[in-house]
């Protein structure tokens, strides 16, 4: 499969912002969606036909949202002091519960008729997501992933998004899609190509990072540093699942 369009973007608000019909449908999800859709828009004009694109999303490695964590300890101080019943709730927060959030939006979004998972958000499950676009040869695939914070996804009340567009057919890789939509300064990039050939495996435990999207990035900055020919990039044990040592094999040209 040829990587053929990418974005990662941390801390969406102004690239959601900037485009109006994108935050109407947005704006009630958490940040972790919201930054995942941002970024899964900016490489949707690299497929050919996103309306048949297998979709894979990557539910956050911590789910919920600010607003969601205050509201639970709202409950918790109020079951304290017998107040509960004078409890609101805002009925949009509870979708910030919803792991394949991002999935249900953006298949409704493309009118998409193909193959669609929703992936937990155990750390490691972009790798699984590659290995199941290599397994599963359709002609173009897009693979999505939110999480909270850039590297500390514990921090509810930032986020970073990433989407991979992929397709079977050897294609030129879209920078303007890397820019979000934005066009090049100066002289444009020469057309690469990026074959992903394999995702291979060995038992190597470690204690990983909970985030999906961020191995994601640190991959993509990885590869479009690399030369021409043979790559291979070993994921950071902190970026792996705990089990394996994983290693990409590209071939760029």
């Amino acid at each position: 499969m040829y990587l053929v369009a990418a974005h990662h973007l941390i801390a969406p608000g102004k690239r959601l912002r900037d485009d109006a019909a994108l935050w109407r449908r947005v704006r009630r999800y958490p940040l972790s969606v919201q930054a995942a859709l941002a970024a899964a828009e900016a490489v949707r004009p690299a497929l050919v036909e996103p309306a048949a694109a297998a979709l894979i999303s990557l539910a956050p490695c911590v789910g919920g949202s600010a607003e969601l964590q205050a509201w639970v300890e709202q409950i918790g101080a109020k079951a304290q002091t017998g107040t509960l019943a004078e409890l609101r709730v805002n009925p949009t927060h509870t979708l910030h519960a919803v792991d394949n959030l991002a999935l249900s939006d953006l298949a409704l979004a493309l009118g998409n008729h193909g193959y669609g998972l929703g992936l937990g958000g155990a750390p490691g499950q972009a790798w699984a997501a590659l290995e199941l676009v290599l397994e599963r040869r359709d002609p173009e695939a897009l693979v999505l992933a939110g999480d909270h914070g850039d590297n500390a996804p514990y921090v509810l009340d930032t986020a970073q998004g990433v989407a991979w567009a992929l397709a079977r057919e050897p294609r030129a890789f879209s920078w303007d899609c890397l820019r979000g939509g934005a066009p090049a300064q100066g002289e444009p990039d020469a057309e690469r190509q990026f074959e992903l050939v394999a995702v291979e495996r060995e038992d190597a435990p470690g204690t990983p990072h909970p985030s999906a999207s961020w191995g994601l990035g640190l991959a993509l900055s990885a590869l479009l540093e690399a030369p021409p020919g043979p790559f291979s990039y070993r994921v950071p044990a902190s970026d792996a699942d705990g089990l394996d040592a994983i290693t990409l094999r590209w071939e760029v040209a």
